[in-house]
């Protein structure tokens, strides 16, 4: 394929879970026969809350990013070994909240029916659009090597658009972070050191209470800024910027509720984010105000 078109990117196939047997060794053994050859290394992940541990299901975001520096070790290793300056990034396949995961009987049991079935259609609720927004900031974060990142899925099956037979399109929860990430974040990534207090979860001990991602756009100083407040009590975050002229105008939240899957389409979208709470600007620092178990945009400038 490269003889007949040279500009292709190749993918390597890696593990569709970290909790494979084989996770590591399979990056590895893999990558010691393609590293020349291949641009990227895949990965899948998906998330959901299980026996009604919300505090784990809202730090998914650290279990992907461990996932990520995993896989990334394994590629570094490789190159490592064999001498090489060329750095393998990430092709993230396949992420989201997915709770047929947990019910899906296999493709063997799936019914056979002349017309398409509807299957593995999943109803989201505020809390899972927190979560997709907080797995997003996780992907900026790792924007040096998470080179694709691709939400699966996007249309009926777990999918943040819903269409219905008669023809009618809507919205679920989950929509609401994708679509903001998608129209804010662009340019570069920037790099965000984010000093907080943790959260003890049971299935990935602690976690960060507070996450954060920022983007600017070079050309026109655009600044993104995407904030995660993991926690149940609303928090105050200082913004530090020393050197830098930067300033917020505005930001809308996504909340998180306790409210369960919005089945219908009335309930779905009847959802949507809310206006941030207010921030103060001052000389060198920003202080923002953190809505309990929030996903918030903001959106401001940066002088460059």
């Amino acid at each position: 394929m490269k003889a007949t078109d040279p500009s292709i990117e190749l993918v390597a196939c890696g593990s569709s879970s970290m909790q494979m047997d084989t996770f590591g060794l399979w990056e590895r053994t893999v990558l010691s026969y393609t590293y020349d050859i291949v641009d990227h290394i895949s990965m899948h992940a998906y998330y959901e809350e299980l026996d009604g541990d919300r505090a784990s299901f809202l730090g998914s975001g650290t279990a992907m990013e461990r996932f990520v520096e995993r896989v990334v070790a394994s590629a570094d290793a490789i190159g490592a070994q064999k001498r090489s300056d060329k750095r393998i990034t990430i092709s993230f396949d396949e992420w989201n909240v997915w709770y047929q995961q947990s019910r899906f009987g296999g493709e063997q049991n799936l019914p056979i029916q002349r017309d398409a079935p509807r299957i593995i259609e999943d109803r989201y609720s505020g809390l899972d659009a927190v979560v997709v927004g907080d797995l997003i900031v996780t992907l900026l974060r790792h924007a040096d090597r998470v080179a694709i990142g691709c939400l699966a899925q996007l249309v009926n099956v777990i999918a943040p658009i819903m269409t219905d037979p008669e023809g009618a399109a809507w919205r679920q929860t989950t929509f609401h972070p994708f679509a903001t990430a998608a129209r804010l974040a662009t340019g570069e990534a920037l790099q965000v050191k984010v000093d907080t207090d943790t959260i003890a979860t049971a299935k990935h001990g602690d976690v960060p209470a507070i996450t954060a991602a920022a983007t600017v756009d070079p050309d026109t100083g655009a600044l993104a800024l995407f904030v995660t407040n993991r926690s149940d009590q609303e928090r105050t975050v200082t913004l530090r910027h020393p050197g830098v002229t930067a300033r917020i105008d505005g930001g809308t939240a996504v909340l998180a509720d306790h409210e369960g899957a919005r089945e219908t389409q009335e309930h779905a979208e009847a959802y949507a984010p809310v206006d941030a709470l207010p921030v103060e600007q001052g000389e060198g620092t920003i202080t923002l105000r953190l809505a309990p178990e929030s996903w918030t945009a903001f959106h401001g400038a940066m002088e460059l």
